[in-house]
């Protein structure tokens, strides 16, 4: 939930706190610690693990506000939402009482990313991250001012889980003032021009999209090089002051090649990542992060980058060769004359499984999955649901079927002309020429 201080708690262990709504209580049993504004503890409620977290703000209009989003859902299920709130009479502020659901696993976003994830599993975080911003959005609240340590991840799933939701106020509500994370924050927000807003939060997407993608923060370039430490206050600075180490024209903040600043903290790292990323996901990247530093209302919308996150993941694979991360490009693969080279290693490599539906191609390595969106256009991209599955063949290595996840028969023509259902639960051998009849659209298999 944050960054340990200070092991003194300022209500004290032991006390019995009663919910606003009459409900029941809970009894605060282990200090977290205190991050910002906020005090956290451990308890239960019942059998249910809970965190409080008492806000110390003087705001007479915040509780209100934290009452009134109780009375909405969580936008998905991925935000850990509050559901009472507690105060004490002798203590300013309140608290908010969380169910826990987080499983074993979870790990915060930035000790994740220093593992250096690979572009999938990172790239798959990063469609979640969209998603959960467009539907908090949607069901009309503002992160206002997130922190990277709210963000929470399972590297083996991918899951997501989002924390400081007692900070979440509506949009029409007027959010209270807090001390978020500057490595997130707009501009704006850092010098206190403008309040909390949804174009703030596109701001914090974009950055945590860059963060995922490119595995560094777009504004720590060269300039990062004149700090002797990147303490929090430096890091503001930079976001104050941003300038994309990407940027097209701008070249004061520029990414250092690794070769000339071996720790990496001045850019080298995102330099290789930026490369691999398809045009139209670098484009919603720079329209935040370059023109949108200074022009807020031109901001990348977060259904736009979910769009674009989907048809990444459609398109990643890895070199046979070195294991690079690779991107599978149609009109590169055809000037190429069909046998595209790997930037990484230099070996020219294989195409990789792929299948044409309607006007997409999506590669199949091993764990690759369809959804209804890969059938139908109208469907709203999602990860949820897969309606197929490339598995490896049991016994023969190197060989990939696509296993049918739905409760309906598949259709499948193979290349010698034969016909054959493929039932619920079954599999098709992945070969060169076969068409795979899903019902709403059908789906043609190219090996080379």
């Amino acid at each position: 939930m944050g960054p340990v201080t200070a092991p003194v708690s300022p209500l004290g262990l032991g006390r019995t706190l009663t919910f606003a709504s009459g409900r029941g209580m809970v009894t605060l049993t282990d200090f977290v610690g205190s991050s910002g504004d906020s005090d956290m503890y451990r308890s239960t409620v019942g059998v249910q693990p809970v965190i409080v977290v008492w806000l110390r703000t003087r705001d007479t209009g915040a509780q209100q506000r934290l009452a009134s989003a109780l009375r909405r859902k969580a936008p998905t299920a991925s935000f850990l939402w509050p559901t009472e709130i507690v105060s004490a009479p002798d203590v300013p502020g309140f608290g908010a009482v969380i169910p826990m659901d987080v499983g074993g696993g979870f790990v915060p976003l930035g000790s994740w990313l220093a593992t250096r994830p690979p572009l999938r599993r990172a790239a798959t975080v990063a469609f979640h991250l969209a998603s959960d911003f467009l539907s908090l959005h949607t069901s009309g609240f503002l992160f206002g001012h997130p922190r990277l340590h709210d963000f929470l991840v399972h590297p083996d799933s991918a899951e997501l889980r989002i924390a400081g939701c007692e900070r979440m106020v509506g949009v029409s509500e007027g959010p209270w003032r807090d001390s978020g994370t500057g490595e997130l924050l707009a501009p704006e927000l850092l010098a206190g021009s403008a309040p909390p807003g949804t174009q703030g939060d596109l701001h914090s997407l974009a950055v945590l999209m860059f963060l995922l993608l490119a595995g560094h923060h777009p504004f720590l370039g060269k300039r990062a090089l004149g700090y002797s430490t990147l303490d929090t206050g430096a890091v503001e600075a930079l976001c104050r002051a941003a300038v994309f180490l990407l940027h097209p024209s701008d070249r004061s903040n520029e990414a250092v090649p690794l070769t000339a600043d071996p720790t990496g903290r001045a850019g080298g790292h995102a330099l290789a990542r930026w490369n691999v990323l398809p045009g139209p996901l670098q484009h919603a990247l720079l329209t935040t992060l370059v023109d949108g530093v200074r022009n807020p209302s031109v901001r990348t919308p977060a259904s736009v980058f979910r769009l674009q996150l989907a048809r990444l993941l459609d398109a990643i694979f890895q070199c046979p060769k070195c294991g690079a991360d690779r991107i599978y490009d149609l009109q590169g693969t055809r000037q190429a004359g069909g046998a595209p080279v790997c930037p990484s290693c230099g070996q020219t490599t294989a195409l990789p499984a792929r299948i044409r539906v309607r006007k997409n191609v999506v590669v199949l390595p091993a764990g690759a999955q369809l959804f209804s969106h890969h059938l139908d256009p109208a469907q709203v991209c999602t990860l949820m649901s897969p309606i197929a599955e490339v598995c490896p063949h049991p016994s023969r290595p190197g060989v990939l079927g696509l296993r049918n996840l739905t409760p309906d028969k598949w259709v499948v023509a193979r290349p010698d002309g034969s016909l054959r259902d493929v039932d619920p639960g079954r599999s098709v051998l992945l070969e060169s020429g076969t068409t795979i009849q899903f019902g709403r659209a059908d789906g043609e298999v190219r090996m080379a």
